[in-house]
């Protein structure tokens, strides 16, 4: 029975779509000649719940390729980099020290880097005030004697939380043997007494769901999910501080960036530090300009490479100028917050289920009526040129809208989709039309009998 009720509802809808002689091209009237049936309101209202099922399912559990997560990814980079909060001045409870070329000059390598350097950093840093260190290095192979006991002594001497950075199988090492090098790596570790924190803003197990083709950093990843189950370094240093204020999860996260200070004198919206160029073994103050202790005291400090090769990556404040920034500053923004308790906001899964049945529902709408414009008529349909782009630029508008407004991330690519459905049952192809009238005489004859 149900069935046929719902055959006699398509039918008497082809019937009513007839007689209204709708039109989906330009020209005519729209009381003239002959268009395409939409589907009905009942059987709609039914393919939309199933159009929004499929598509939150395919957003938020999906591996899906890059030309359906990309439009979503891209409009979040640009809203991100217009509209993400901006801080009155640079922070005061974090800065990054970095070293670059410039700064190992007159040393005998770049990579890995000074070992007696990092531990001179490490003693003066303590002394200085900081709160916490956390080193953004990899310690996977021996490097000078001497630099390598000098590292693992101001480790074990230092009176305040340090937390060094690890890789594991994660990680492909060309130039090495894996086992071997992370073999090392745990040694050090223990030798050096102190805790270990993950350094990836990605697994490898979830590239293909958290990064497209732009390679563009945009989540913060989870503890990881296999012995020995380590957090990442920027969550280490805010439990190990105690100032974290975010909650724990076991899921990738998007990360909550700044911009710059609003006073437009830094780049970033922590203190950076450069070690300048000096003799191996010159004093602490040969290392920085003068006052560079306020910039220490009583602060979490991340030390990290600044290479020009290695360790760089977009964000999605790279907008504008494509350039990359060093993996320790991508790592204090996550920092930074964690302790503020900042998150991205998103729309709950039920919430976005039900905005895309509404969406799909009011694309029913609109491809059912044609559209008049003095004495032309126009009925938009699914995949036409000005529907998607009057489309698409009514979602990014929207999205800009919301996210300046309230800082939620509104679900660009789902909704644009959810719209396509919905002109696509209000104004179906010709051929479905076709198919849809075919059963017409006869049931209505049957009808008009009893």
């Amino acid at each position: 029975m149900l069935s046929r009720a719902i055959g006699l509802d398509i039918v008497r809808a082809v019937e009513v779509e007839r007689a209204r002689g709708k039109m989906r091209k330009w020209g005519g009237s729209a009381d003239e000649g002959q268009g395409n049936a939409a589907v009905p309101l009942k059987i709609a209202t039914a393919l939309a719940v199933l159009v929004a099922l499929a598509l939150v399912g395919m957003a938020h559990f999906a591996n899906l390729s890059d030309w359906m997560r990309s439009p979503d990814a891209w409009t979040y980079d640009w809203r991100t980099a217009h509209f993400a909060g901006r801080p009155d001045k640079p922070r005061t409870d974090i800065t990054v020290v970095t070293i670059d070329e410039t700064s190992l000059d007159r040393y005998a390598s770049l990579s890995p880097v000074s070992r007696a350097l990092q531990a001179q950093l490490i003693s003066a840093l303590e002394a200085a005030g900081a709160k916490a260190i956390g080193l953004d290095f990899l310690y996977d192979r021996a490097t000078v004697p001497d630099d390598d006991k000098a590292l693992i002594a101001a480790l074990k001497n230092t009176k305040i939380p340090v937390v060094i950075g690890a890789i594991d199988k994660r990680s492909v090492l060309r130039d090495r043997d894996p086992e071997q090098a992370l073999a090392y790596q745990e040694r050090f570790i223990a030798e050096a007494g102190q805790p270990a924190a993950h350094l990836y803003f990605v697994n490898a197990e979830d590239q293909g769901r958290f990064m497209i083709g732009d390679q563009v950093i945009r989540h913060r990843m989870p503890p990881s999910t296999e012995k020995p189950f380590r957090k990442g370094i920027a969550e280490a240093l805010a439990d190990a501080a105690k100032l974290r204020k975010s909650a724990p999860t076991t899921k990738a996260e998007l990360i909550d960036w700044q911009r710059p200070p609003a006073s437009g004198l830094e780049s970033h919206p922590v203190p950076v530090l450069r070690v300048a160029t000096h003799d191996p073994g010159a004093p602490v103050a040969a290392l920085f300009g003068t006052g560079w202790e306020n910039y220490l005291r009583g602060r979490i400090v991340l030390i990290g490479g600044a290479f020009g090769d290695r360790d760089r990556h977009l964000t999605p404040l790279s907008v504008s100028d494509r350039n990359k920034v060093p993996g320790v500053l991508i790592h204090a923004q996550i920092l930074a917050q964690l302790i503020d308790g900042r998150e991205v906001k998103t729309l709950p899964i039920w919430i976005e289920a039900i905005l895309l049945v509404a969406t799909t529902l009011l694309g029913w709408l609109i491809g059912r009526r044609a559209l008049r414009v003095a004495s032309v008529s126009y009925r938009a349909e699914a995949g036409g040129l000005i529907e998607n782009l009057l489309a698409g630029a009514a979602v990014f508008l929207v999205g800009i809208a919301v996210y300046a407004l309230s800082g939620l991330i509104f679900p660009s690519a789902t909704i644009f989709f959810a719209f396509m459905a919905g002109l696509l049952l209000g104004n179906p192809p010709g051929a479905v039309s076709s198919l849809l009238a075919l059963t017409a005489p006869t049931t209505i004859t049957s009808s008009h009998s009893t």
